[in-house]
């Protein structure tokens, strides 16, 4: 019988939602192995989610853009921990060349190909024959151990009590009472519902007593305002842009999201929140099943088997009725009650 790993690398860099969803294999991977040291290989972004995480020994930083002087030197410094177990959670050729390249012993990965199959990974398994669910779950199904418990899914955003100061005081100066967090725009054009619909909803939410916070990120100030332009009430839009983990303690300090697919949607997922998100592609992988307090609202067209709840439109994405996604909301409400 195989001794139990000792030191054990996650590859996970970039896109803080898909980093977020990695928590429970982390969380589990320090339950099954108490006595191994977890690393994390990431960017400095995204890295933030586990800079305070219980499970997580080291973090490897590696900026997006690194030069070859970077990379080497982030692979010699993961040779020099001598990792039993690692595990790629992308499987695309940077990262399966660097879970290689980390002298692993056992080496875990989607397969594609020869490069991301027997060459890079031990074991690797097809991504297209693995079950389309939450990323979460399938996240662990990709250590093929019987002791993993697939409905431990819970995400994990541990934070400073620096910016938990920083999310208290935030909630003195901008928020008062009631709060909506609202996610209007996104990084893709295809994944943005209408704007004038999205100031009716906010409309109504403020005739309901919620105040709108609009959430959004560097340089999307005037996209947020197409939508707070048209709206009738007030919203909190003008504050001092937050680091991604205080962003994580104002969300914890709000009442409600509605919003695009995206980080913030994610977030907001971490905080437990009464929610409803509209998704462009299916939503299956981005949330999680059997949550009657955390919607979708999703188009038809791209309607799979699905454990999560909300509602599928005959309609193209940014031709969703307004109405509809007010259903969505109004049971919301009548859950928070």
């Amino acid at each position: 019988m195989n001794s139990p790993p000792q030191r054990i690398l996650v590859v996970r860099l970039r896109m803080l939602g898909d980093s977020l969803l990695a928590t429970p294999l982390v969380r589990q991977l320090k339950r099954i192995y108490p006595e191994a040291e977890v690393d994390l290989l990431c960017q400095p972004q995204n890295g933030a989610i586990f800079l305070y995480s219980p499970h997580v020994a080291q973090r490897h930083l590696l900026r997006r853009k690194a030069s070859a002087g970077e990379i080497w030197s982030v692979v010699r410094a993961m040779r020099e921990r001598r990792y039993d177990l690692a595990i790629d959670l992308h499987g695309i050729p940077k990262t399966a060349w660097l879970t290689l390249a980390s002298g692993a012993k056992r080496r875990i990965g989607y397969r594609k190909w020869l490069a991301r199959g027997p060459l890079c990974y031990t074991e690797s398994t097809p991504r297209d024959q693995m079950p389309y669910e939450y990323n979460a779950r399938r996240n662990l199904r990709l250590l093929g151990d019987g002791r993993v418990d697939y409905d431990d899914v819970d995400l994990e955003f541990p934070i400073s009590s620096e910016d938990e100061a920083f999310a208290d005081q935030f909630k003195a100066d901008h928020i008062p009472g009631r709060t909506v967090a609202m996610y209007v725009i996104s990084q893709d054009p295809d994944k943005i519902w209408p704007p004038e619909r999205f100031a009716q909803i906010a409309d109504r939410l403020s005739e309901r007593g919620y105040t709108p916070l609009m959430v959004y990120g560097p340089g999307q100030e005037q996209a947020t305002r197409e939508v707070t332009d048209r709206m009738k009430s007030p919203a909190v839009v003008d504050y001092p842009m937050p680091t991604f983990p205080q962003l994580m303690g104002v969300m914890r300090r709000c009442d409600l999201f509605v919003g695009n697919d995206g980080g913030p949607h994610h977030l907001a997922a971490t905080a437990g929140l009464p929610m409803v998100s509209l998704f462009q592609i299916s939503p299956v992988e981005w949330t999680r099943p059997h949550r009657e307090h955390q919607r979708f609202v999703a188009p038809s067209e791209v309607q799979t088997p699905c454990e999560s709840c909300g509602t599928f439109v005959d309609r193209p994405f940014k031709e969703i009725p307004t109405d509809v996604v007010w259903e969505e909301v109004e049971r919301v409400l009548e859950n928070i009650g």
